[in-house]
């Protein structure tokens, strides 16, 4: 195995390792702009949770795969594999690219020195 190989697969499982493991530290509670409306506008509300429920309306969009906080490990798990994957897909595109112009280089380079 090259060093290359040893040090992106032990960067892959540090970064499953804080996906999953610590994205189940992440809090439960609303967030800051859940939490704010609450404060500002549910403040006085008999049900708090209601009232937020009411103010945030209709959502635009409401079939999110993972929604809410209830799978913070499986949307670390999936996220850190996506970054990796599409990161991977990257580094491929451009090594083949810059093996393609190098190889060009060397063809017009042997051409032009002639026989």
């Amino acid at each position: 195995m090259t060093r290359l190989r040893a040090f992106v697969l032990v960067g892959l499982g540090v970064a499953l390792l804080f996906g999953v493991v610590v994205s189940n530290l992440a809090s439960p509670e609303p967030d800051g702009l859940e939490s704010s409306v609450r404060k500002t506008q549910c403040g006085g509300a008999a049900d708090p949770d209601a009232c937020l429920a009411r103010m945030a309306g209709e959502p635009l969009y409401d079939a999110a795969p993972l929604p809410d906080y209830k799978t913070t490990w499986l949307s670390g798990l999936l996220g850190v594999l996506g970054c990796f994957v599409l990161g991977g897909g990257v580094v491929a595109l451009l090594r083949r690219d810059r093996g393609q112009s190098s190889r060009s280089a060397s063809r017009s380079a042997s051409r032009s020195a002639g026989p």
